[in-house]
């Protein structure tokens, strides 16, 4: 097992301790983590856990901030597939 993995399941296991159908978020903000995201979602699966991954990039972010100000948006919807 290497590094990643032990801090995987040290992390699933101990500092969190995922029980069965607990909804677990991940955030992260690089894709050079993505490794270390898929083998916590390995994990947490195997623990009985439901992840959810949240990935943001900063370039979008700026960009939504930046339109959403220029054209007087104060708010933002939600927009969900169906």
């Amino acid at each position: 097992m290497g590094k990643i993995e032990q801090l995987s399941k040290t992390i699933v296991d101990y500092s969190i301790d995922v029980r069965q159908d607990e909804r677990v978020l991940i955030m992260y903000e690089s894709d050079r983590c993505s490794y270390f995201v898929k083998t916590l979602i390995r994990d947490i699966v195997n623990r009985g856990g439901i992840p959810f991954v949240k990935y943001v990039d900063d370039e979008i972010n700026c960009l939504l901030s930046e339109v959403t100000t220029n054209y007087g948006f104060s708010s933002a919807k939600t927009l969900r597939s169906r």
